[in-house]
Order: C-alpha cells, then sequence, then structure tokens
C-alpha cells in the first residue's frame, strides 16, 4: 500500500500537500507498529531484538499519544507564516523534489537488503520533510508542535538496528 505515491507525483505542492504528507507519516508509523506493512516474505525476515522487545511500549505510545501530536501539528500548518514556507523549502519545487525522494525510496523497497533498512530509510527522509514543517510551525507560532512525533520516529528507528546476540 502506497503512503507517499500520490504526494510524490504533485507538480506543484502547496500547503495542502503538508496536510496530506502529516496524515500519511501517521498512516505509514501506525502501519510499522501494526505490522500490516509486512508482506509474506517480509514476515520471513527476522524482527530485530529491540523492536521485538518495545513493540507493545510503542504501540501505547503510538495510540496514547501520538494523535494528539499530530492533530496539533496539522491544526497549525496554516499558521505557518509565507516567509517560513519558503526558507524551510515546504512549497513548489523544493518541497516536490524532497516527496519525490520520499516516493522513490518507497519504491524502492525490494532493493534494500532487508525491510529494516528500506523503512530505515524511508523514515530518515520523512525526518527531513518532517523537521522543515515542525521548524516552520515553531518559527511561526512559537511552538515546536510535532516534537513528539519526531523523537517518536527517531526512537522506532533505532529499534530497527539488528544486534548480534
Amino acid at each position: 500500500m502506497p503512503f507517499f505515491a500520490s504526494l510524490a507525483e504533485d507538480q506543484d505542492p502547496g500547503i495542502e500537500s503538508l496536510h496530506a504528507f502529516v496524515s500519511a507519516v501517521q498512516d505509514f508509523i501506525g502501519a510499522i507498529l501494526d505490522l500490516s506493512i509486512f508482506d509474506a516474505e517480509d514476515r520471513d525476515i527476522e524482527m530485530p531484538n529491540l523492536f521485538r522487545q518495545f513493540h507493545d511500549d510503542a504501540q501505547e505510545v503510538y495510540r496514547q499519544y501520538l494523535p494528539r501530536s499530530f492533530d496539533a501539528l496539522r491544526s497549525n500548518i496554516p499558521k505557518i507564516r509565507p516567509e517560513h514556507i519558503e526558507a524551510h523549502g515546504l512549497t513548489g519545487a523544493p518541497q516536490r523534489l524532497k516527496l519525490r525522494v520520499l516516493g522513490a525510496v518507497e519504491q524502492a523497497r525490494k532493493r534494500f537488503q532487508t525491510v529494516w533498512d528500506w523503512l530505515k530509510e524511508a523514515l530518515r527522509q520523512i525526518n527531513h520533510i518532517l523537521e522543515s514543517i515542525i521548524d516552520a510551525v515553531a518559527a511561526s507560532t512559537g511552538t515546536p508542535h510535532g516534537g513528539l512525533i519526531k523523537e517518536f520516529k527517531d526512537t522506532l528507528m533505532i529499534t530497527f538496528v539488528q544486534m548480534r546476540s
């Protein structure tokens, strides 16, 4: 199920694409945590120990805390001042490039050695865009709405590391 493909096809992304991106990130992280992102072949690959160990905790945080954070970020996107949109490259060609790279990573899933490597790379690219949105919202409103999303995503990414027993 593609999460970012339609965003990557937008030739002139505007402020509305930021809302769609934040919603797609929420769905993408949710699909990781409910394991629906994994196909049969992916399930044959060993789940990293940290992901297995902290999966239930991550699901609890996602369900109890992240919805408010996603909602707050989305509701503050319209408050981003035009100079901050431009400074963070959140519309037009700069945003199109970021979204196209993310779309390419999403579609290249089978080219990565493991699904975990693919997820790490997708989350890295998500981070570039998400951080720009959070920074622009903070510069415009004085509050870094969405910080919890970024921190949660970073912590989740750490659990994908394969460690030797």
